[in-house]
């Protein structure tokens, strides 16, 4: 047993690879770790993760089993930690296109090569185009790829934020082009991390740049859960910034853990409503009807308006409007589309783009 370098340690086992034997040592040293440590008096709760690998005959090479392991043990970190994974082939294949993704998106960063589709937001009460979303494109040549491929893997490579300046220097552009074409009250809504939110050049320009002049027509999303539950520096961030005069968003409302001392405390313009429960209300018996009908209750404790994300049928348009919910987005009314089609006015959405 070795320590590799801060908090990574090897432990070499004789004997076959891919046997039981290595699984119940790895098992064990899990729970010994889990044991607590007395640190000056106080209790400390440690966790691991830990990726097996096998040395299959003479021919393997130290360094390829060690990458291997590495692998596994990163596997296990992004499932929570606190477990154990075993490389495969599957799982090295999912590391070259991870490693592959991750290239492109740094070339893309310092080329430039984002865009903005939008998506148009409805007044349920009379059908008009109230605002829309502003979704970030990844560009492949001359395919738009949805932010839903890569979007999570920036998050976890820190790419996220050169993203994000990306998407509010186009933003900066699109909106002057917008206002003046747009009826009084229309807003633009977009998605904004923490880390985003902890970045100085990002709250810069959001603070001192071009933006800061039309900040009450933009809604800063934040997703809930973390944001919201325990980072005290977010929420002041989150709090400066609606003193601004930008709105807060909650995106995905209903999916995550809601702390609602903090939500009361972000004092948010908008809930978001996530498509999950706009789903349950349709297909469920009266449990789902009373989740969603939950939901919006909450926003309406908190005098916050209401927005129906997902509504992707007439069925679906149908559950939303049987409730007290101001806004809709989704298929049923437009497909996300370049800022040309937006301009151009409703329905020239483009029906193939992908969310």
């Amino acid at each position: 047993m070795g320590r590799l370098g801060g908090d990574e340690f090897a432990i070499v086992l004789p004997g076959k690879g891919q046997s039981s034997r290595d699984m119940e040592i790895a098992e064990a040293v899990l729970e010994r770790l889990r044991d607590p440590v007395e640190i000056e008096g106080s209790p400390i709760q440690l966790t691991a993760s830990i990726g097996l690998a096998a040395i299959v005959g003479a021919e393997s090479a130290t360094d390829e089993v060690l990458r291997n392991a590495d692998l596994a043990m990163y596997a296990a970190k992004s499932a929570g930690g606190d477990r154990i994974r075993r490389f495969s082939a599957d799982l090295a294949d999912r590391a070259v296109v991870a490693s592959r993704l991750r290239n492109e998106l740094a070339a893309a960063i310092r080329g430039g090569g984002f865009d903005l589709d939008y998506q148009s937001i409805v007044d349920l009460h009379n059908n008009s185009v109230v605002g829309a979303e502003a979704l970030v494109r990844l560009r492949r040549g001359t395919v738009r790829v949805p932010a839903g491929a890569f979007v999570t893997l920036a998050e976890q490579t820190g790419q996220i934020v050169g993203i994000g300046r990306i998407v509010l220097d186009t933003l900066a552009v699109d909106i002057a082009r917008l206002r003046p074409v747009m009826p009084p009250g229309w807003f633009v809504t977009v998605n904004v991390s923490a880390k985003e939110l902890a970045d100085p050049d990002i709250i810069t320009r959001l603070v001192d740049g071009p933006l800061a002049a039309c900040a009450q027509s933009i809604h800063l999303e934040v997703t809930e859960g973390l944001e919201l539950a325990s980072q005290d520096d977010t929420m002041s961030t989150l709090r400066a910034l609606r003193d601004g005069g930008y709105r807060i968003a909650i995106d995905d409302f209903g999916t995550g853990y809601s702390n609602f001392e903090r939500l009361g405390e972000l004092r948010p313009d908008l809930f978001k409503i996530d498509r999950s429960l706009v789903v349950g209300a349709r297909t469920m018996t009266g449990s789902g009807n009373a989740l969603l009908a939950a939901a919006v209750g909450v926003a309406r404790t908190l005098r916050c308006r209401v927005l129906a994300e997902g509504v992707e049928t007439f069925a679906d348009h149908r559950v939303v409007t049987d409730l007290p919910i101001d806004f809709g987005q989704g298929f049923h009314y437009s497909r996300p589309a370049p800022l040309s089609s937006l301009l151009a006015g409703p329905g020239a959405g483009d029906p193939t783009t992908a969310t």
